[in-house]
């Protein structure tokens, strides 16, 4: 399938005096900021993470303190001088994101709700027509449970990836990341046997830098949680970031790896 015939599909999101956390089906995919300091909206192409029907679109307002609590209930706000907005946008060919494309649906908060216990939770479903022939393996995982076995178990998938990683071994990254870049493939359009080949290209010129090294496993920071509808469990830390970070490299890059891990064929993989 070629790449020109797949429309962009795209998540774009925004606030004001508030902070949130952005979903598309249950699967939280990044963060806007109010204070100022930092990035206020977020725009990301989204094609991976579309079902065929109705999709959940959400902004979840002022989340809690760390990604396992974030939907736990905290102190009240008064929501004065709060605004945020998100929007599902089709793209074309040659169509610069941010810049027209069609909505599918678009919402907005406009706060001065008077005083409200946090988070907000704040979304819509829309219906999408899907671009592929069949369902995401995220969609047809099992459900989980959280548990310290599930935890363990997800724990021991980080450990085989960083140490894959962290001994420049491309070829068992592969195996690891198999399904994950299929589906990628499907997304977006592209050839399989080239994207591997890009892919292995972009490690080999990593793993070549001898400067090259991942930051030891944190545990105590480990803060996985369950999301898509319990269908996905996210390895990710208490500071919001994903769990496998490399040390910055000679320009001050830091890689991080986002791992969802949905259970097929009774096993974990890697899906997202």
């Amino acid at each position: 399938m070629a790449a020109t015939h797949l429309k962009a599909i795209c998540l774009e999101a925004a606030v004001e005096g508030c902070d949130a956390e952005v979903y598309l089906n249950g699967i939280p995919l990044g963060r806007v900021f109010g204070d100022g300091l930092r990035a206020d909206r977020l725009s990301l192409t989204v094609n991976d993470y579309v079902v065929n029907g109705p999709n959940h679109l959400e902004l979840l307002i002022d989340p809690g303190e760390r990604p396992s609590l974030a939907r736990a209930p905290h102190a009240t706000r008064d929501t004065a001088g709060a605004y945020a907005y998100i929007r599902l946008a089709e793209y074309g060919a040659g169509e610069n994101i941010g810049e027209g494309g069609y909505t599918l649906r678009e919402l907005a908060y406009p706060g001065d709700q008077g005083e409200l216990p946090r988070p907000i939770a704040f979304g819509e479903r829309v219906t999408v027509t899907s671009q592929y022939a069949a369902p995401w393996a995220w969609e047809g995982a099992e459900p989980l449970v959280m548990s310290g076995a599930l935890i363990g178990e997800a724990t021991r998938f980080v450990e085989d990836l960083w140490h894959v990683m962290a001994s420049r071994d491309v070829a068992g990254q592969n195996a690891l990341s198999e399904l994950n870049v299929r589906e990628g493939c499907v997304a977006y359009g592209s050839d399989f046997r080239q994207t591997r080949a890009d892919h292995n290209a972009m490690l080999a010129s990593i793993f070549a830098d001898p400067t090259f090294a991942l930051r030891p496993l944190a545990y105590e920071t480990f803060d996985f949680r369950l999301c898509a509808n319990n269908r996905l469990i996210e390895c990710v830390g208490r500071d919001w970031q994903p769990v496998i970070v490399s040390e910055p490299d000679r320009e001050g890059t830091v890689m991080r790896i986002p791992l969802f891990l949905g259970r097929i064929n009774g096993r974990l993989a890697w899906l997202r």
